[in-house]
């Protein structure tokens, strides 16, 4: 079951379609693009 301390985390309601990412997710999928192009080099 979902804690309620979780439930504003996970809450995409707000979001205008279920693909669209919050602020958290794509800086955290940014730094992950950026770790991994400079790994390559």
């Amino acid at each position: 079951m979902w804690a309620s301390k979780n439930r504003a985390r996970y809450d995409r309601s707000k979001l205008r379609y279920p693909s669209d990412l919050t602020d958290y997710e794509e800086r955290s999928e940014r730094q992950s693009t950026l770790t991994k192009s400079w790994n390559k080099n």
